[in-house]
């Protein structure tokens, strides 16, 4: 659902601008969180303040330790591309195996 354009314009390019609206403006079916944890029978009922809703079991887990493992790459790691021995980035090759799951290859 994420990468259907009816939805999202141009879902390959990385723009999170497109989820920050104003809070009025904010259509619950179209953020990701609503759909990417499941819908339908994968998600079940939990009463949060009296309202119930439905999420995956499994987000109460998943979210905090993806946040918790991006947080700590962001701090520990200095993620920019490589230089060669002139101080020119180096700018690997990228290419996609089509297939059933993506599978990016650095190496040609």
């Amino acid at each position: 659902m994420t990468r259907d354009t009816r939805f999202y314009p141009d879902p390959e390019d990385f723009r999170p601008e497109r989820f920050i609206v104003p809070d009025e403006q904010k259509d619950e079916l179209l953020m990701p969180s609503s759909f990417v944890f499941g819908f339908g029978r994968r998600s079940a009922v939990y009463a949060v303040s009296s309202f119930p809703h439905r999420v995956c079991p499994g987000q109460a887990l998943a979210d905090p330790s993806l946040w918790l493992a991006m947080a700590n790459i962001v701090a520990l790691f200095d993620i920019k591309k490589a230089v060669d021995k002139a101080g020119h980035e180096i700018s690997p090759p990228i290419v996609f195996q089509p297939g059933f799951t993506r599978l990016v290859h650095t190496h040609t």
